[in-house]
């Protein structure tokens, strides 16, 4: 996973590549990663196929996204470390390391709403 520095807020979205919604679901937070990114906020996909990183690898380049770092977690130990109910999941992150929010299942995390609701977290005047 990447080093997280002192004032980096993550956004981490956990499933297999192929699941449901994937395809809609890492443009979107590509997107607010663009949107919100830089030093303060950061999206971190993990993925959990079992046949590793070749299979995401493949999967980011048809859906063309190539933003994104790949990171797999084939023994699937990262959802039951953080309560993965159902994928896909993703979750907010303080730079403290504690989350801060999830959501189970598809959202629309490119709506103003939820851009605002991310911005409250982060650190006064940024993004």
């Amino acid at each position: 996973m990447p080093t997280q520095t002192p004032q980096t807020q993550r956004r981490i979205a956990i499933g297999p590549s192929r699941v449901r919604g994937a395809t809609a679901l890492l443009p979107l937070l590509i997107f607010v990663g663009t949107r919100l990114g830089g030093t303060d906020f950061e999206v971190v996909a993990l993925s959990i196929d079992r046949d590793g990183q070749a299979v995401v690898k493949r999967f980011f380049d048809e859906i063309k996204v190539h933003a994104l770092a790949i990171y797999v977690d084939t023994s699937a130990q990262a959802t039951t470390k953080l309560g993965v109910i159902g994928v896909p999941t993703t979750l907010l992150i303080d730079p403290q390391g504690r989350e801060i929010g999830r959501v189970t299942g598809p959202a629309e995390w490119d709506a103003p709403e939820v851009i605002d609701t991310i911005r409250r977290y982060l650190p006064q005047g940024k993004s």
